[in-house]
């Protein structure tokens, strides 16, 4: 009987060892995954802060023609083109940056692709 329960124990501290292995393998593989999603995250929201910049550039080239304008076509082109800005939402940088998630904003949230 006492060497019943010694295997019993011996058997249960190897599971509890295994899990604690599996725990700590899956809390590593969580935070490598949210390094990558945050990662890219940040990436695109550069090359969407980059294009938001080209953007615009060409807005501000198109004012600057608008100068050699007559008043009324000048007043319907700046029209135009603060409209083609709201619809393009803007390049504030900061909005843009304030939508990433840190890794640890990941891992603690548990919301990993």
């Amino acid at each position: 009987m006492a060497e019943a329960r010694r295997v019993a124990e011996l058997q249960y501290q190897r599971q509890q060892e295994q899990w604690r292995e599996y725990e700590k393998r899956a809390r590593v593989e969580r935070r490598i995954k949210a390094e990558e999603e945050s990662q890219a995250q940040l990436l695109e929201i550069v090359d969407a802060w980059g294009l938001a910049c080209r953007i615009e550039g060409f807005f501000a080239d198109a004012e600057r023609h608008c100068d050699h304008l007559e008043p009324d076509e000048r007043s319907r082109v700046l029209e135009r083109l603060e409209r083609a800005r709201q619809m393009l939402r803007g390049t504030d940088a900061l909005h843009h940056f304030d939508a990433w998630r840190t890794p640890e904003q990941r891992v603690k949230s548990g919301d990993l692709d």
